[in-house]
């Protein structure tokens, strides 16, 4: 009879285990049925993040850029830069340089070139001297610097050539598509028999799919 009551004593207290662990779990799920919300916020603001990222050509491309700048700028710039036309900044650009420009040069490149790239809606501070649009005034308007290595010009690209104490103020030009132009048509590259360096400047937001596939960003 003992061994009864103590068979169904353990039956009841298993029972009521049970019961308590079932009530137990029930509040578990009911607490965490209430947690998702949470969550979900959580995921859709990622996803949200993600998405804006991915509508972000220029996030995309500096992440492109960061990655790997020596071998795959060059296609990720083509991947989100517009086609070159005529309609376009470095077009209008160039092309007001090169109406502009004289037979030969008067030492006032610097305010030739700076009007040209004003006239096509370029907006920065105006330099004195021709080699200060290296020092981020070019960036600041849009202007990405890019590798002399293996250099073709595209229409509307910059070059700044650093001053000497020969030439103090440096030189400025621009590609007009045909040759190069400042305050006058220069028939070469340089105006200088002999230079100091010079940096090549483009503005990224357009390319011409003939010219520079090969370009990368200089990192110097």
């Amino acid at each position: 009879m003992k061994r009864v009551f103590w068979l169904m004593s353990a039956v009841g207290l298993t029972i009521a285990q049970s019961s308590a662990a079932q009530s137990t779990y029930a509040a578990e799920e009911a607490y965490v049925a209430s947690v998702p919300d949470v969550e979900i916020d959580i995921d859709s603001a990622i996803n949200s993040l993600i998405a804006s990222s991915n509508q972000n050509p220029r996030s995309n491309l500096l992440t492109q850029a960061t990655t790997n700048y020596s071998s795959n700028f060059s296609s990720a710039l083509s991947s989100v830069a517009a086609k070159l036309t005529s309609n376009s900044a470095p077009s209008i650009a160039a092309m007001q340089a090169s109406r502009a420009a004289l037979g030969r040069s008067i030492g006032r490149c610097a305010l030739y070139v700076r009007r040209a790239l004003q006239a096509a809606g370029y907006e920065f501070t105006p330099q004195p001297s021709a080699y200060q649009y290296a020092n981020g005034t070019l960036a600041g308007a849009g202007f990405v610097k890019i590798s002399n290595d293996n250099y073709q010009p595209q229409v509307g690209d910059v070059v700044v050539f650093n001053r000497t104490s020969k030439n103090p103020h440096g030189h400025i030009q621009i590609y007009d598509g045909n040759q190069w132009v400042s305050d006058f048509r220069q028939p070469n590259f340089s105006p200088y028999r002999q230079h100091n360096g010079y940096t090549v400047w483009r503005d990224a937001r357009y390319i011409d799919a003939s010219a520079n596939t090969g370009t990368v960003l200089a990192m110097n």
